[in-house]
């Protein structure tokens, strides 16, 4: 995470907290965008992205390793061939603090599992990405490029009980360090 890949003095402040008003509304048109592009491979749609991660990127050397979200605490909430839950659905969304330069906008990967490919995504100003377990990644920009302070916010949906509770607070684990 890009906290700890950071040399410089840095600090994160973790608080638990109620979605705001317009924070809500995304999530509703998340939601939205989940049933149109997933229709019935989906199931508890009105649940999903009870927890958001938000992340500052403001080096071009932050990046996030290739890895998969699939820890048993998120819900299954993408549905196989055969109807049965196997994946948690996670929405992206990048906002660039400043109008970003063509040379500063980052690429998303993700694996292809079928032919070990990598599929690249622009992370363009207010886009969103829905991915669930594909292995996935982004690379640092080089030195030579422009860089922009890139918010990202991912959604990911908890599970209900003692193992979602488990579930958050690794991610207050990971995501958190002290002053």
């Amino acid at each position: 995470y890009p906290l700890y890949q950071c040399a410089k003095n840095s600090s994160a402040i973790y608080k638990t907290r109620i979605f705001p008003p317009n924070i809500a509304k995304l999530v509703l048109r998340l939601r939205a965008l989940v049933r149109e592009k997933y229709e019935d491979r989906v199931v508890n749609v009105d649940k999903m992205f009870n927890v958001g991660v938000c992340n500052f990127y403001t080096e071009n050397r932050h990046s996030v390793s290739a890895h998969r979200d699939d820890e048993r605490w998120l819900e299954h909430n993408q549905l196989d061939k055969h109807g049965k839950p196997y994946a948690s659905i996670i929405a992206s969304l990048t906002i660039y603090v400043d109008n970003p330069k063509a040379d500063s906008i980052r690429q998303f990967e993700v694996k292809n599992d079928s032919d070990g490919s990598w599929e690249k995504f622009l992370l363009e100003d207010n886009s969103v990405i829905l991915f669930s377990n594909h292995e996935h990644r982004m690379k640092p920009l080089s030195k030579k490029n422009t860089c922009s302070n890139r918010i990202n916010i991912t959604f990911r949906t908890i599970t209900d009980g003692i193992l979602g509770l488990t579930g958050y607070s690794n991610f207050y684990r990971y995501m958190s360090i002290p002053y």
